[in-house]
């Protein structure tokens, strides 16, 4: 049996995604809320039309304009998604729940060239993480104070674990994931580009409402961060993937990506019921 080794930029990824992608909503046009977060930021985000959002810190001077694109996977749920102009390399996806008024931002921060060619051996024997990309989350709530009691805030959760699920980005842009464990899943392309590549790879899981969730991947061999809402009530996904264009840093591909999503199966080991 042969043994793909072909690892492709992620720009060379943007080509075969995109017929399952949600399309772009004019909803938040003209709509202005205060970010409260978590860490203490109160950021105003002023979507001034459907394509550009101005966003500023309160208590700090200057403003910064970025085109953003936004869907609507859910009636009052939106995923926002912008790369920060004023920081290189650096993208902002928002899982943002009008409902509830409450926002989750996974920032996603872009690795230098250095850290780029660092071998992943040495981040091991160092005891760093093995992968060069970083990502943050910050909680919000919308237009009133922050507090660590709030139950509308987005939670961590193990309600993925176990699950094995195929995923069609196209007809012939398959991949399945297998969701191991908290910080850990592995994905495998069945069809596509990449067919004959998998790993395990760093994930977050945040719950945003009943069957839906916005999980968050970070891969090592190909800098790679991919944040997707996952709603297991439509059976489909809305993200992002983010990485560089070409095999050098500068320039990011950041595009849309939503897929169709079927259940395989969900294990459970008998080592751990209890």
């Amino acid at each position: 049996m042969s043994e793909n080794t072909n690892w492709i930029p992620v720009d060379e990824l943007s080509h075969g995604f995109g017929a399952n992608n949600l399309p772009n909503v004019e909803d938040l046009a003209g709509k202005r809320f205060d970010f409260h977060f978590e860490n203490g930021w109160v950021i105003n985000h002023h979507f001034t039309s459907a394509s550009e959002l101005v966003w500023s810190i309160k208590g700090e001077a200057g403003e910064f304009a970025e085109t953003y694109s936004a869907v609507n996977p859910r009636e009052g749920i939106y995923f926002v998604d912008f790369e920060k102009q004023s920081e290189p390399g650096t993208t902002v996806s928002l899982a943002l729940d009008l409902n509830k008024g409450v926002a989750t931002a996974s920032i996603a921060v872009m690795p230098s060239q250095e850290e780029i060619n660092r071998p992943i051996l040495d981040r091991a024997l160092s005891g760093d993480n093995l992968r060069g990309v970083k990502v943050d989350f910050v909680r919000a709530v919308l237009d009133r104070e922050f507090t660590e009691d709030d139950k509308t805030i987005h939670p961590e959760t193990d309600e993925l674990l176990g699950w094995r699920v195929e995923y069609s980005y196209t007809d012939e842009e398959v991949y399945e994931h297998i969701y191991l464990r908290q910080n850990a899943y592995t994905w495998n392309c069945l069809k596509g580009n990449e067919v004959g590549l998998c790993d395990t790879d760093y994930c977050s899981y945040r719950k945003i409402a009943d069957n839906l969730y916005l999980f968050v991947w970070e891969e090592k061999i190909i800098p790679t961060v991919g944040t997707l809402l996952i709603d297991f009530n439509a059976m489909r996904t809305c993200g992002k993937i983010v990485g560089y264009q070409g095999t050098e840093t500068g320039a990011l591909s950041n595009f849309k990506v939503g897929a169709k999503a079927v259940k395989l199966n969900a294990t459970a080991y008998p080592c751990l019921q209890k």
